[in-house]
């Protein structure tokens, strides 16, 4: 007998504890699952408002005891029911899970941030956050604010706009990038090349008008002109004689075209800018050679002999006279009918 009643009383206090375990167990799930704190409440509006970031709180161990719309979204749910009482763990990736705890063991009273860090999310993804955090003790129990902003996309643009920087930087054409308005064009970026091209440094360009290094007062009309081009969304092709720093003169070409900043629709213009002195003086030698050849009395040919078959590639106007032929009819027409054995069809020399 009493055996039996030792034993109902043993079971009795298991049972008692099993059901304290129990109790204790939803009152800790409930607890979690609360809307707490209107201090939390207050900063999550805060936050929001002044920096639009996601926001949530959290207890000392990583579970979730609120957040806004923003975060939610971020843990890759719909609905705040849905990971309201878990713990952060579940939506970062197991290598993050040792970096959490870090965080949440030596998150420090009072603010803290801001900071930027990477996540991974379970769903494999890679976030970059920026975020700021800060505690605070309610009904005795420490609670963490974190307010992150995904900043994925921006250091993604601006990874992108470092190689896009460091290309033309690294470009042997000469890279000007001027900002347009009604009183003129004012330079916001110049590459080395550019700085090379005309002699200056890069900080007694930017901030300037154009008209000051590329344009004398002579050319004024054509800068003009320039400007209602590109301000009507032409490309412009010019080639100018420019001087540079050093006050010696230079033949330039410039292809330049205009695009509007998206977000502000600001006018720029972006040239592209080559030293075509020697290009054009042999330009130039040739076209005066050219002339002198048509004027010449005497009938003369010019024969290329790199092809198989000797072929005329230039006939002034006497030789058009002696033969019959117009200078269209002989230019690109085979030779031999001039050489009259002269020289040899087959022969290995240039």
């Amino acid at each position: 007998m009493l055996d039996f009643t030792l034993l109902s009383v043993v079971s009795a206090f298991a049972a008692g504890a099993v059901a304290t375990w129990a109790a204790a167990s939803i009152f800790k799930a409930t607890e979690r699952s609360k809307r707490p704190s209107l201090v939390f409440q207050q900063r999550a509006t805060e936050l929001t408002w002044r920096h639009c970031v996601s926001v949530a709180l959290f207890d000392e161990d990583g579970y979730l005891l609120d957040a806004n719309p923003t975060y939610v979204e971020f843990t890759g749910h719909d609905n705040l029911a849905n990971v309201l009482g878990h713990n952060a763990r579940e939506w970062l990736h197991e290598k993050d899970h040792a970096a959490f705890q870090l965080f949440l063991n030596g998150v420090p009273s009072g603010p803290k941030g801001p900071a930027e860090v990477e996540y991974h999310l379970s769903d494999g993804t890679v976030r970059a956050l920026k975020y700021q955090h800060e505690t605070f003790i309610e009904r005795g129990k420490k609670r963490i604010i974190v307010a992150c902003q995904d900043i994925t996309g921006r250091k993604a643009a601006s990874a992108e706009s470092r190689l896009q920087a460091n290309a033309l930087n690294m470009s042997n054409d000469a890279i000007l990038i001027a900002s347009l308005c009604d009183s003129g064009a004012t330079m916001v970026f110049a590459n080395p090349a550019f700085q090379r091209l005309f002699g200056y440094r890069e900080e007694e360009l930017l901030g300037h008008g154009v008209q000051e290094f590329l344009y004398s007062d002579s050319q004024k009309n054509d800068f003009d002109h320039l400007c209602k081009e590109i301000s009507a969304g032409r490309n412009v092709e010019k080639t100018a004689l420019s001087e540079r720093r050093d006050g010696s003169k230079f033949v330039r070409k410039s292809s330049i075209t205009p695009f509007k900043e998206p977000e502000t629709g600001k006018l720029y213009a972006v040239s592209i800018t080559s030293d075509v002195t020697e290009q054009e003086d042999l330009v130039r030698r040739l076209d005066l050679k050219r002339r002198a050849l048509q004027a010449s009395q005497n009938g003369i040919a010019i024969v290329s002999m790199v092809q198989e078959m000797p072929t005329v590639v230039f006939a002034n106007k006497a030789l058009s006279t002696l033969t019959g032929f117009s200078s269209d009819e002989l230019v690109g027409r085979s030779a031999n009918f001039l050489l009259d054995g002269c020289i040899e069809t087959n022969s290995k020399e240039d």
